[in-house]
């Protein structure tokens, strides 16, 4: 054999080879191991075993290698492992994150020529407690990642191009994904299962800027709670800042977690928010003076008049921005949940809320009421935004009092004193007290008052509050329904009527009935802890009171006494106005004194002429003494007496004896020859010094010539 034909059989040998690698077929074996924080690793090794290789192309195969060592994608890290004939290559691809495998696979599609799919691994392994497992999967095969060195083989003429589909002849997978072990080619894994939460309620109740009630609700499915309830309540409880408190309770079959706190402040529910989206951020919820410009302000104008109403006086607009970070709770791959912000009916809030798109949705308290006392303000899938509003509320009065005294003629007079619950500074307190009494003078001008008639007695703060005293008095001539007063100031709807029966002259007991109707919310913006009415002087009622609009409510107490009413109410809602209707019986002083007079005089009259008629017939009755007569047929008297006072000489019948009587005895009086009185004749009547006469009946001084005594009848 010359030296020209052994090269060629050389070559033939080393094609040879070459085609043993490809025809007989190299193994490409790939192990992917993916870690729970989804770093990992793609390990591909081919082999070509000794028995397709041949000793003569030994020294070709180590060329190659070093080759590839030049050619080697960046994506990859290449070992060498072949031993004993056997030739045995280890290409690696390491990845920190799902982006960084996604683009080191895209890199080795594009060293082999080709098009990357755009997203060559789609996954989802949510880090939070309320989902299991993984959702993972590759649109390719390791084959796609080794085009480059398939190329590479044919471009140096180890391989022809018919020859390509057997570089690899036979391929392999294993993989472990977060736990998750088995074989495919591509990988597909999906073991990802759901302990959702139904939605995560925020309940805000804003009594002022530094009297804010905050509630957080997440609302579980039982079947969440039996999937992973350790899990979640070890997350949940985790997500209470300090100070406050967690809770759980079961119900409608729902596990419910709450975290609340009453009377907060904006820092307060800053800290409370920043624990439970698990973050550090400063303004997460503050109060915004662009807000209150901005959704809120003046909404009350002056009229034609240039009358301005104190409508809300006793309370204020705010602003509130809020930037909600949720992403905690974020469990599927749609990145939604739930969010349901609700705030407390008594108040109008005006606001938007921006989306991370930079998209803004107008919102207002229109929506379906949630718990007793809160409406819905808007509803969102969103986990971050930002929530910018503004909100017009009434403060909180705790204690509510109205004395009302009708009077007689239709003169009327009230007062109401109120206490506040929300703490003011003493510039703001001096303004409101400034706003109302300008606006009372003025309604007191605008009805021509010669006397105010709407008055603030006095506002000054406590050390749980503030205190109002407002006080009206209004007479019947002045033409001014007392009502009126609080309606034009408030722009309020009040109504008051009293009637009282006129009927008689001098009516002893007099009966008024009463009907007023008073907007509590004119001070108010929630329930009134404790409302008293007294009704004074309008005495015990004589039916029961009809108050539809208050008979719903419990601690309904009524009292009595002397000529007031007493009504005692609790949790008044201040959207409903308080009905009084009483009708009264009192007894009427001025009336039971003319009557008493009259009375009396009667029962005097009625003795007086008792008396007279009694003493007339004693009189009549009384016999008249028998006086002996001289020879001159003159009277014996008392020397004392004069003719003037002792009756003249009168006849008497003759006396004649009965037979066998004794001479002494006789039918009349016997008078003594003496100066003596005669027995059961006329008393002797005396005269004072100045000329009267004394009654010898009962000692009464009388006028000269009385005939009858007027005290005790005795004629003289």
């Amino acid at each position: 054999m010359n030296r020209k034909h052994g090269k060629l059989i050389l070559l033939l040998l080393i094609t040879a080879a070459i085609f043993i690698l490809t025809g007989c077929g190299g193994n490409l074996d790939t192990k992917l191991t993916v870690n729970d924080d989804l770093s990992g690793e793609r390990r591909m090794t081919f082999t070509l075993d000794k028995s397709d290789a041949q000793n003569s192309i030994k020294g070709k195969s180590d060329e190659i290698k070093k080759d590839l060592a030049n050619t080697l994608p960046d994506a990859l890290t290449m070992e060498d492992r072949s031993a004993g004939g056997n030739i045995e290559i280890v290409f690696t691809l390491k990845f920190s994150d799902m982006d960084d495998y996604n683009r080191k696979v895209r890199d080795l599609f594009h060293a082999g020529g080709g098009f990357a799919p755009d997203d060559p691994v789609t996954w989802y392994k949510p880090d939070t407690v309320f989902a299991k497992g993984v959702e993972f999967e590759e649109h390719f095969n390791s084959k796609d990642l080794m085009v480059w060195f398939q190329n590479y083989l044919i471009s140096k003429g180890y391989v022809t191009e018919k020859d390509r589909i057997h570089i690899f002849e036979t391929t392999s997978c294993t993989y472990d994904v977060c736990g998750e072990k088995g074989t495919a080619s591509p990988v597909v894994v999906e073991s990802l299962k759901y302990a959702p939460f139904e939605s995560i309620n925020i309940y805000t109740d804003f009594n002022g800027p530094y009297d804010i009630d905050r509630k957080i609700e997440v609302i579980l499915p039982q079947s969440s709670m039996d999937f992973n309830g350790e899990e979640i309540k070890a997350f949940l409880d985790d997500k209470v800042a300090d100070g406050f408190e967690g809770e759980w309770n079961d119900i409608s079959g729902n596990a419910v977690f709450t975290i609340s706190g009453n009377g907060l402040d904006a820092d307060e529910i800053n800290d409370m928010m920043n624990g439970f989206c698990g973050i550090e951020d400063p303004d997460m919820f503050y109060i915004s003076k662009e807000a209150t410009l901005k959704y809120g302000g003046e909404s009350v104008t002056a009229g034609p008049d240039g009358f301005v109403n104190i409508a809300n006086v006793f309370g204020e607009s705010s602003g509130v921005a809020e930037n909600l970070d949720l992403s905690d709770f974020v469990y599927d791959r749609s990145k939604k949940i739930n969010l349901n912000y609700y705030v407390d009916d008594d108040e109008d809030y005006n606001g938007a809320v921006k989306l991370p798109d930079r998209t803004e949705v107008a919102v207002k308290n229109e929506g379906t009421a949630g718990e007793d006392g809160y409406q819905l303000f808007f509803n969102t899938d969103q986990s971050s935004l930002l929530i910018e509003y503004a909100y017009t509320y009434k403060y909180h009065a705790d204690e509510m009092d109205i004395e009302l005294t009708p009077k007689r003629k239709g003169d009327v007079s009230r007062k109401v004193t109120v206490h506040f619950t929300n703490r003011i500074e003493k510039d703001q307190l001096s303004s409101m007290q400034k706003e109302v009494e300008d606006c009372f003078k003025a309604v007191n001008e605008r009805f021509g008052a010669e006397e105010d008639m709407i008055t603030l007695k006095s506002i000054k703060s406590d050390d749980n509050g503030f205190n109002v005293v407002i006080t009206t008095n209004v007479k019947a001539d002045a033409g001014i329904r007392e009502s009126d007063l609080w309606n034009v100031a408030f722009d309020a709807d009040n109504h008051l009527s009293f009637t009282e029966d006129t009927k008689a002259l001098f009516p002893l007991f007099a009966t008024m009935h009463v009907e007023d109707e008073f907007d509590t919310g004119i001070f108010s913006g929630s329930d009134i802890d404790t409302f008293t009415y007294t009704l004074k002087g309008i005495g015990k009622p004589i039916f029961d009171e009809e108050m539809a609009n208050i008979a719903e409510k419990t601690g309904l107490e009524k009292t009595f006494g002397g000529n007031d009413n007493k009504v005692i109410l609790t949790d008044v809602d201040p959207e409903r106005a308080v009905v009084i209707s009483i009708t009264g019986k009192r007894l009427s002083i001025v009336a039971a004194i003319i009557w008493g007079i009259a009375a009396i005089c009667l029962i005097a009259g009625v003795i007086s002429i008792f008396v007279f008629i009694k003493n007339r017939k004693e009189d009549i009755n009384r016999p008249i003494p028998t006086v002996p007569k001289d020879e001159d047929n003159e009277a014996v008297g008392n020397p004392s007496s004069d003719n003037k006072n002792n009756p003249g000489p009168t006849s008497q019948p003759e006396n004649k004896q009965a037979p066998g009587s004794d001479p002494k005895s006789g039918t009349g009086d016997d008078v003594k020859p003496d100066n003596k009185q005669v027995p059961n004749g006329p008393k002797p009547v005396r005269e004072t010094p100045d000329g009267k006469v004394i009654c010898p009946g009962c000692g009464k001084i009388l006028a000269k010539g009385t005939l009858f005594c007027g005290m005790c009848g005795y004629r003289l």
